[in-house]
């Protein structure tokens, strides 16, 4: 369903009490596994388990650094805590995202060679690659990302700069399937959260997908 709000969560931001951020009108999120090639998010499995006890749609991202090493370093990482949480994969059905925030040219080959490698690793098909919308296109080139039809794109843009509403960022593309449109707090949780939105049908992310 598009207009399905939904949020992301890291370590940054504390041990969060899903029973009452699930009252806010969540419906998804994605929860980091790790970051870079050493970094694993010490409440992966909290915030998982989380989710899926109160029925939230969730998914994983991996936030990547290619200055601290390339595709195949960043893809054993994730993969270190995906054989961690084996248990609980069945709850992971949004396609996994790797999240690209470095100015760097040659993002857009960088990620689809991790997810060459994680689609080998893991079986699933669909996956998104999150960035700035002011990045895609510039350092997340799209032309080897439109060239998989199962990537799919989640914009982040807070609308400070470019007049952007929760859905409608300036920058547009046919394989957005989410909106980050900003921080601001939540129930059961410290500081401020990113808070998303749904601008299309989420692909299964699910095994074999």
């Amino acid at each position: 369903m598009i207009g399905l709000e939904g949020r992301d969560f890291s370590r940054f931001n504390g041990e969060i009490d899903w029973d009452k951020s699930a009252t806010t009108g969540m419906k998804f999120a994605w929860i980091q596994s790790c970051r870079g090639v050493n970094s694993p998010d010490d409440q992966l499995r909290n915030n998982l388990l989380g989710a899926r006890r109160n029925n939230i749609l969730v998914g994983l991202y991996q936030r990547v650094f290619p200055d601290d090493g390339g595709p195949a370093e960043h893809a054993r990482h994730f993969m270190e805590q995906w054989v961690d949480i084996y248990p609980e994969l069945p709850a992971v059905m949004l396609p996994i995202a790797v999240d690209y925030e470095e100015h760097i040219r040659g993002g857009g080959a960088w990620c689809m060679e991790y997810i060459r490698l994680l689609r080998l690793a893991t079986g699933r098909r669909n996956f998104v690659v999150y960035s700035m919308g002011s990045m895609f296109g510039v350092e997340l080139e799209l032309a080897p990302i439109e060239a998989d039809p199962n990537v799919h794109l989640w914009v982040a843009d807070s609308g400070k700069y470019t007049g952007a509403t929760p859905g409608n960022p300036k920058f547009k593309h046919p394989r957005m399937i989410a909106h980050q449109y900003g921080k601001r707090p939540l129930a059961g949780a410290t500081g401020d959260i990113d808070w998303n939105v749904s601008t299309a049908l989420f692909p299964p992310g699910g095994a074999g997908c």
